[in-house]
């Protein structure tokens, strides 16, 4: 090392004399005559905090898989969500109209795994997950509100993913109003 350089005791690399701080990590030197700042203290999350954070995902994560499991039952036809979603455009097709109510369903189906995906994404890259959690929560709980309405009596067939699919809604708005 020549004179006209000198190392960063962080991170052990050369910079000019005259630098008042390092070019590469960005912390300043030392002055000549003073006492040498001590590092700023590192704040560790305990590991408690980050599994915690993690549990936020569960709803989610149960609301992914809730759209693959039967959200209607009736005698041996198990429709899943997306079934579903094709059997509302399907009729819609065949009747030569479709309703409001049958095309918001289907777009509200597939927002649900967008919206599943955008959260997770801003959890796992701690960002705020707020207004995706409540976005998110309510789509499966407008798609059961709008199937009701519905002139058939569908209530009867609802099944196990439909209703994992609100009851991890439900839970994603309540964490997600907490944040």
């Amino acid at each position: 090392m020549d004179n006209e350089t000198k190392l960063c005791k962080f991170c052990k690399r050369e910079n000019y004399v005259d630098n008042s701080k390092c070019l590469h990590c960005g912390r300043f030197f030392p002055s000549e005559g003073t006492r040498e700042p001590e590092s700023a203290p590192t704040v560790k999350r305990p590991e408690a905090a980050i599994q915690v954070e993690h549990l936020k995902l569960i709803p989610v994560i149960i609301l992914l898989i809730s759209l693959f499991l039967p959200w209607l039952s009736w005698f041996v036809v198990r429709l899943t969500a997306f079934d579903i979603a094709d059997f509302f455009n399907m009729a819609a097709r065949m009747s030569g109209r479709s309703t409001l109510s049958m095309v918001l369903i289907q777009i509200l189906i597939y927002m649900i795994p967008v919206g599943c995906g955008i959260f997770i994404f801003r959890s796992l890259t701690n960002r705020s997950i707020k207004t995706t959690g409540i976005v998110t929560g309510i789509l499966p709980i407008l798609v059961f509100l709008l199937v009701i309405s519905q002139p058939t009596a569908i209530l009867r067939m609802v099944s196990i993913g439909f209703l994992l699919a609100l009851l991890s809604g439900i839970a994603l708005i309540s964490i997600s109003v907490k944040e």
